[in-house]
């Protein structure tokens, strides 16, 4: 599984997204005053699937610092700031490095791998992350439904189905200059990191580079807050459970 997981994180670094801010601009640097995001008021502690993953999250303030796993199998990633700012995601010998413009993430590099100095630029369109080039293509397209990606086409190919979503808080929806790790490999792990869809999926990601995506609709319960408790994913299929 280890080598399962490294293949599919280095193959969703490009998806390490923020974008919002007083300070924001859109693709043609005019100002589109985009107010910036704010963290959960709650914080997820720990995710455990059925028995076949336990996550488990730190955090200083709004700032998520490290994801570790009760499989060590599983790889631990920790998160460094630079006076506020995300500056680095660390796992075993690679990481991601991100360079800043105002108050969004400007580029991100890898470290290490088969993708090693891969530059991805990041291009926003009224406050929102719509565009990632590489080496001067357009490499990611996103588009959104108000605070929620709707989709992802990756060199003009669907990446992911249409996603529909909830109306409640998402635990690991993380403030403006963090990250979105969109794990191609798995849609079970998009579950568990952070991401940048301000409510919770309702409908399968359907990643169309996932063997095992095919999980059916998503049914939560909620607490008196409107913080997920549950997730079940399909009739009969496994069941997220939330501590905050």
């Amino acid at each position: 599984m280890k080598k399962l997981f490294a293949v599919c994180l280095m193959a969703a670094t490009m998806y390490s997204f923020a974008g919002c801010g007083k300070d924001d601009t859109d693709d043609n640097g005019s100002d589109n005053g985009g107010a910036a995001i704010e963290a959960p008021a709650k914080k997820v502690k720990k995710i455990k699937i059925d028995n076949i993953i336990e996550a488990y999250y730190t955090w200083d303030g709004d700032k998520l610092m490290s994801i570790s796993f009760k499989d060590d199998d599983l790889d631990r990633m920790d998160f460094s700031y630079n006076n506020g700012k995300l500056s680095q995601i660390a796992w075993r010998e690679n990481s991601l490095t991100y360079t800043w413009d105002g108050n969004r993430i400007a580029t991100e590099t890898i470290h290490g791998g088969g993708q090693d100095g891969l530059v991805s630029n990041y291009v926003y369109t009224d406050g929102k992350v719509t565009k990632l080039t590489q080496m001067g293509y357009d490499a990611w397209n996103i588009t959104w439904t108000g605070d929620n990606v709707e989709s992802v086409t990756y060199f003009g190919e669907p990446f992911s189905g249409a996603i529909a979503y909830d109306d409640k808080h998402n635990p690991l929806y993380v403030p403006c200059g963090q990250f979105f790790l969109f794990n191609s490999g798995s849609a079970l792990y998009s579950l568990i990191y952070p991401s940048w869809s301000k409510n919770n999926p309702i409908s399968n990601p359907s990643f169309a580079s996932a063997g095992d995506g095919s999980f059916g609709p998503i049914e939560y319960t909620y607490d008196s807050d409107g913080f997920p408790l549950t997730a079940k994913l399909g009739a009969g299929g496994m069941t997220l459970t939330y501590e905050y």
